[in-house]
């Protein structure tokens, strides 16, 4: 018998009567001689009845329930992300896609590029938050401030166009569509999330926010035709920044 052979045989029984060639290998091999003495205590509490099999307590394996497994860290990931997809559909569906249209191919790539990008480590950093023991194999933080730059530098040099309307009428309306979005995608994915572990709520609630300004930055890229750089920064970021800000100090309520 080798010691492998021995360790399944303990792990499945435990009985203190070895058939001959368990006996015959404890003789030969101290590491599991040692492990046999050592698994004695809990023998004896087996045998007596206040231990089950296992080694736990009946009064607890009377209570245990079947759980669903977490899924894998990708397919988790991907999962975080459907808020996002439902609510660039609804708004596309509700308002439009005029700003696509109105945008050069260039522009297009560049900004929907960074809020993928943007989206993408949110869903990444909440599914590392979600499976207990989980380390980040990506920087986050500097990738998503890469993300942020390029967009501010898009929009800085590409858009220039002046507008004969009232931009503050439609620089409200986005700001609120923007508010409006971003609720939605915080409440899906809260309820997403409720299924996962949540060790540590504050930082949860604060990716989830993150989250949900991706995705109201998203839609409103989209949608609104207005290629004026003080517009976007006045109305999509000012709601962007909102929503982070309020995420952030619901963060610290539920802390």
């Amino acid at each position: 018998m080798t010691c492998q052979e021995m360790n399944i045989y303990l792990d499945r029984t435990g009985d203190s009567l070895l058939p001959a060639e368990a006996q015959e290998h404890l003789t030969r091999c101290s590491r599991c001689r040692n492990l046999y003495i050592r698994m004695g205590p809990m023998r004896q509490l087996t045998e007596r009845g206040h231990l089950a099999s296992s080694g736990i307590p009946p009064e607890i394996l009377d209570d245990l329930k079947p759980v669903r497994p977490v899924p894998p860290g990708p397919v988790l990931a991907l999962l975080y992300l459907i808020p996002v997809v439902i609510a660039l559909a609804l708004g596309v569906w509700m308002w439009g896609a005029g700003g696509w249209q109105a945008q050069a191919a260039v522009t297009r790539v560049a900004l929907f590029g960074a809020i993928c990008v943007a989206a993408a480590l949110a869903g990444y950093s909440l599914s590392r938050e979600m499976i207990p023991g989980s380390r980040r194999r990506i920087a986050v933080r500097p990738a998503a401030a890469v993300a942020v730059l390029v967009f501010v530098g898009v929009v800085a040099i590409s858009f220039h166009r002046q507008y004969n309307i009232d931009l503050a009428s439609i620089s409200e309306s986005c700001f609120l569509r923007g508010l409006e979005i971003a609720a939605l995608t915080f409440l899906l994915g809260l309820g997403i999330a409720r299924h996962g572990a949540w060790l540590d709520r504050a930082a949860a609630v604060r990716i989830i926010g993150l989250l949900a300004a991706s995705s109201a930055l998203l839609v409103l890229t989209t949608y609104c035709p207005v290629l004026n750089a003080a517009h976007v920064f006045g109305s999509h970021l000012a709601a962007v920044t909102v929503v982070i800000a309020a995420s952030w100090l619901l963060g610290r309520v539920v802390r």
